[in-house]
Formats: C-alpha cells, sequence, structure tokens
C-alpha cells in the first residue's frame, strides 16, 4: 500500500500490469485511503479475471423506449406489428408498479399484479398479449445484459379460440355476392391458401398458370409473407378458377399488366381494397353481408380463406 500526503488529502500510487495507477482518496484519513486503494486494486483484479461489477438495472420506462426502437428497426416493413407492440406497451407503462420499476425488481409477483389489475377489465386474450409483449421485452434486455434472469410469465387459460369452416356452399354464396377485384382475390386464396398480404403482393410475373414438366397445375411464387420461411415453395394454381384474374379484365382497377391483386395498384385502391379485406364481412362489404346473414355465423373473416385452401 502506498499512500501520501498532497494538501489535506491523501494520494495513492501503485503499478498494475506495468500501468502506474495514481489517484485521489479526496480523505484526509489515512486508513481510510488505504480502504479506498484497496478497492481499487481489487476492481482492477476482478476485471483482469472477467468479473464484473454489477450495475443497476434501467428503469421499465427507459428500457421500453429501447425496446420500441428495436421493433421499428427490425419490422420496418411491417408497420401493423410496430403497432401491435407498441400498443401492448402502452398498456403496461399504464400500471404504475411495472412502469416506475427498475427491471430486475419486475418479478412474478409484479407481473401477478399485473394479471389480476388488467383481468378485472379485459379477457384472457387481451391479458396474454401483452403478458408476451413483456416477455419478449425482458428476454431482449437479458440477451442485452440489462438483467441477470428472466421472470417466468405463465399465460393465462380461457381464451376463445375462433374455428370457422368454410362449406362448399357459403363460398357459392358469398362468390356470388363478392364485388370486383375481391371477388378475383377470394377465389385465389381459396385455390392457394395465400394470405391476405401475400396475394396483395403478387405481381403477374409470380403467377403461371400453365402446368410445367409434367405437374396438373400451375404454380405461383409469393415475394412476400408473414415471416421470412413463409410460403417460398410453388403453390398449385388450378387455371380454370384462377383465371379469373388474367389481365385484361376490366374489373381489377388499376395497373392490371402488372398485378393480380391491389397491392401494386394506385394508394388510392390499395386502401379500398386493403380495408375490405382486412375487416369482417359485414363490416367492410355491404354486398356480402347478405351472404354473411345467410350463413348465420359471427365468426367469418376473409383471412379464414388462407386456411381453406385446396
Amino acid at each position: 500500500m502506498s499512500i501520501f500526503k498532497r494538501g489535506n488529502v491523501y494520494w495513492y500510487h501503485f503499478l498494475f500490469n506495468g500501468e502506474h495507477i495514481q489517484a485521489s482518496t479526496k480523505q484526509g484519513n489515512p486508513r481510510t485511503a488505504r480502504q479506498i486503494e484497496a478497492a481499487h486494486r481489487t476492481t482492477l483484479a476482478k476485471g483482469e479475471v472477467g468479473i464484473e461489477e454489477r450495475k443497476a438495472a434501467p428503469m421499465f420506462s427507459a428500457i421500453a423506449k429501447r425496446f420500441i426502437a428495436h421493433v421499428e428497426a427490425r419490422h420496418e416493413n411491417k408497420p401493423q406489428t410496430v403497432q401491435f407492440y407498441a400498443a401492448k406497451l402502452n398498456r403496461l407503462l399504464e400500471y404504475a408498479p411495472i412502469a416506475g420499476a427498475r427491471l430486475d425488481r419486475i418479478d412474478e409477483g409484479v407481473i401477478e399484479g399485473y394479471v389480476v389489475a388488467r383481468r378485472a377489465s379485459v379477457g384472457p386474450a387481451t391479458v396474454n398479449r401483452e403478458l408476451a409483449t413483456l416477455r419478449r421485452m425482458l428476454r431482449l434486455a437479458h440477451e442485452w445484459r440489462e438483467i441477470q434472469r428472466v421472470p417466468k410469465i405463465r399465460l393465462l387459460t380461457g381464451e376463445r379460440v375462433r374455428d370457422f369452416v368454410l362449406s362448399r356452399k357459403q363460398e357459392e354464396i358469398y362468390l356470388a355476392a363478392c364485388p370486383q377485384p375481391l371477388n378475383d382475390i377470394a377465389v385465389l386464396m381459396l385455390e392457394t391458401g395465400l394470405r391476405i398480404g401475400e396475394a396483395l403482393h403478387l405481381e403477374w410475373a409470380d403467377i403461371t398458370l400453365a402446368p410445367v414438366n409434367g405437374a396438373r397445375f400451375g404454380f405461383l411464387r409469393v415475394r412476400e409473407g408473414k415471416s421470412k420461411n413463409a410460403r417460398r415453395l410453388p403453390g398449385r394454381v388450378q387455371g380454370e378458377r384462377v383465371c379469373l384474374c388474367q389481365p385484361g379484365r376490366q374489373a381489377l382497377p388499376g395497373n392490371v399488366d402488372q398485378s393480380p391483386a391491389p397491392g401494386r395498384l394506385r394508394s388510392q385502391d390499395r386502401r379500398q381494397a386493403a380495408g375490405a379485406l382486412s375487416g369482417r364481412f359485414c363490416d367492410a362489404l355491404p354486398t356480402p353481408y347478405n351472404a354473411y346473414k345467410a350463413w348465420g355465423i359471427g365468426s367469418g373473416r376473409f383471412h379464414h380463406y388462407a386456411d381453406c385452401g385446396a
């Protein structure tokens, strides 16, 4: 231990791995000065062998900003994903015991308190989506080495599962009442199992109606899907039905020479078609509402066509 006095305070100096270390203790007591020097030596030794001092975990509100920036960067081409996480994060921030806590203080007890509070006003499905967002955020914080452990988050049971089976008779009723261009898109989705976003981004260069290499049907190539692995393999296309969407049909607005669906149309046409596709039949389309009423059901949505592909 090497300390010396300069003015009214003590300084220390020593060699560590050939480097001269010197600093002021800002103390006038020699015993306290030696303790400070010893603490500095210990810190350097721990760093040498890979032992790091544990830093304070950030506040939830601070890491929330970093989380949403991460989502925006990773999903810049999927604005609905960004909106989903932002909405769920706002609900979490409304709960003071979480919003005002450090991440390492958010344990199973705090999370259970959130579940009880939210369950008083919303259903299990809503709570589970918010818990999933919290879990994703805490796991990222763990990857970023902001916390040492991720608390166990248990989802609620009792979510309402929406099952809907589209019969051939219902298909005929809907298509008979369905206007263009939604009719053509519905046929395409029924025959191929395409999701809404995948159908909207198709171009004519992606569709081959004529069978090749001895195949029974044509095929199509999906440019953009729900994930990087979504529908990258050829899917079958029954030409006698999908030919309804051939270029030149006057029912398709916009640039029919490039796109069989509104994914590449004028912005106004795209908004109109996308709005029709995203909602319930009765909410978006006045005419198919007659078919919707004829079915006598309350769970039919257009995206179910993606699960009805032949």
